[in-house]
């Protein structure tokens, strides 16, 4: 009976730390034009601030600590955030956010091939159990992010 009231890890929250973790590991290969001594990722899910705050949040990326934020969808997250991660959103929410912030340093990260090939920077998604990514290079251009040859040549798909 004691079986029963152990936790069981859910596939979805483990996909969810892994996600995590690669985004964490995203942040190595990408260059931001000014150089802040905090690299704040920012949410608007719930579902994935926890598991991007138990993974990731103050893990130092090329000298800088990343810092998790929840952010409500009115607040302005133009100024505060240099990673974006767009999970669980509607897709007009994302299309909208994506416009807004279209030539600001801001990575922008979500789940599916299909986000990258519609104008976010980098889908993550799984595939025959891998994870795998596609790339915009052009929307990291126009961001003025600089995203290294090495993640180009690991990704997926590159648009």
């Amino acid at each position: 009976m004691w079986l029963f009231s152990l936790p069981i890890p859910s596939v979805a929250i483990e996909e969810q730390r892994l996600k995590a973790a690669i985004t964490f590991k995203l942040t190595l290969f990408v260059s931001w034009p000014a150089k802040e001594k905090v690299l704040n990722l920012c949410t608007f899910s719930k579902y994935s601030f926890k598991s991007l705050k138990s993974t990731i949040s103050h893990q130092i990326s090329k000298g800088r600590e990343i810092q998790v934020k929840l952010l409500g969808l009115d607040e302005d997250y133009s100024e505060r955030c240099q990673i974006l991660n767009l999970d669980n959103l509607s897709g007009s929410q994302i299309t909208d956010i994506l416009e807004s912030i279209k030539k600001q340093p801001i990575l922008t990260v979500g789940s599916g091939d299909s986000f990258a090939r519609e104008g976010g920077m980098i889908g993550l998604y799984i595939d025959n159990n891998n994870v795998k990514f596609s790339i915009n290079l052009h929307a990291s251009r126009q961001a003025e992010l600089n995203i290294s040859s090495s993640l180009l040549k690991l990704a997926a798909k590159v648009y």
